[in-house]
């Protein structure tokens, strides 16, 4: 491998380790389901970086898996926020002098 390269998937590994962090950081500040539909931009990212970079090009193979797994993926998710929104009281907030009240 040429020192380019290196420097390439070192690079590469920080932004993963950084995705990583944001994604478990979002998973612990929100319900997980909500967080679902951003796991799967890693795979466009990953395309797009590995056809710049590394001059890869996908084959149709990948094309049908990720056009079955990220809408589905997604309309679960969807199904998933809808049906918890439902059960969920909404709350009126009425706001007091720039002091939020929350009531049934």
């Amino acid at each position: 491998m040429r020192s380019r390269e290196i420097f390439y998937l070192f690079v590469l590994g920080i932004g993963g380790v950084m995705g990583l962090y944001c994604i478990l950081k979002a998973a612990k500040a929100t319900e997980i389901s909500s967080t679902v539909p951003y796991r799967y931009t890693e795979l466009i990212f990953s395309i797009v970086i590995g056809y710049i970079f590394f001059k890869e090009v996908i084959n149709i193979f990948t094309i049908i898996g990720a056009s079955l797994i990220i809408p589905s993926a997604l309309l679960i998710a969807y199904y998933d926020m809808a049906i918890n929104s439902e059960h969920k009281p909404k709350k009126n907030i009425k706001t007091i002098q720039n002091i939020e009240v929350y009531s049934n």
